[in-house]
């Protein structure tokens, strides 16, 4: 039976057999002085961070540019080493009906690296005007993370091939005035969005099973990736925004 430890040399003799640890440096805290090696991992991760983009479906076309989904730029700077975090106590509603949210970022050190505001649901900001509060919230939070990230990081984004602006950040596009019906709509007396064609309608939104909800978000995205329901693309990146908040609220993991 081994002695137990009861002498101040065995509890205070230096440690044995210890393996180092590499260093790991996120590309936020590298020094500036090395612009080399900043450009080198940046391209590593755009490298890396475009066929994540592609495989989720988390870029949208609008126009002539490819603008990426706020977990598109999420997934970007989980790479980077940077979370965002919501600063509730700074976000308010104004008098517009709008709601404006403020959002970090934050590295693996606690430091805060970026930061940034946005708003959703002010009266020129449509359709958000008419949404629901939770929905106006969910968006403009939606909105600082986006941004937040494209004034720290755009470059990486530009360099994995798509466009410097989040999709979310984009206005409505000047279409055909034909707008297909929507998927959901208000049920009477509650916020919550009902689905309104499909297998599932007259349902609640948040009454879709998780598999139901993964369902009409693919079918949301790749109807963006068609040409020729273009003209229906300002409502399906609208159902989508419905869709994710939902996500969000159940916390599911993409891809969805």
């Amino acid at each position: 039976m081994p002695e137990p430890l009861n002498r101040a040399a065995d509890i205070f003799a230096e440690p044995r057999d210890l393996v180092p640890v590499a260093r790991t440096e996120s590309l936020d805290m590298m020094k500036a002085a090395d612009p080399e090696a900043v450009v080198e991992q940046g391209t590593r991760i755009a490298k890396a961070l475009r066929p994540i983009i592609e495989k989720g479906k988390l870029s949208v076309k609008i126009g002539q540019g490819s603008h990426v989904k706020a977990e598109g730029w999420t997934s970007m700077l989980a790479m980077l080493g940077i979370l965002p975090r919501e600063v509730p106590s700074e976000g308010r509603w104004l008098e517009t009906g709008a709601y404006n949210a403020v959002v970090e970022l934050v590295n693996t050190a606690g430091m805060v690296v970026g930061r940034a505001s946005a708003q959703c649901g002010s009266e020129d900001d449509k359709p958000w005007n008419t949404r629901a509060a939770y929905a106006r919230q969910s968006m403009a939070i939606t909105r600082a993370t986006g941004k937040a990230a494209r004034m720290g990081f755009s470059w990486i984004m530009v360099l994995s091939g798509f466009s410097a602006t989040p999709a979310e950040e984009m206005p409505p596009s000047d279409g055909p005035a034909t707008r297909e019906a929507p998927a959901y709509a208000p049920e009477p007396g509650s916020d919550v969005p009902v689905i309104a064609f499909g297998k599932n309608k007259g349902t609640r939104l948040d009454e879709l099973n998780d598999k139901q909800l993964s369902w009409y978000i693919h079918a949301a995205n790749e109807n963006l990736e068609d040409p020729e329901k273009a003209r229906f693309h300002d409502v399906e990146r609208e159902r989508l925004v419905e869709y994710e908040a939902e996500t969000a609220r159940r916390g599911m993991e993409p891809p969805f």
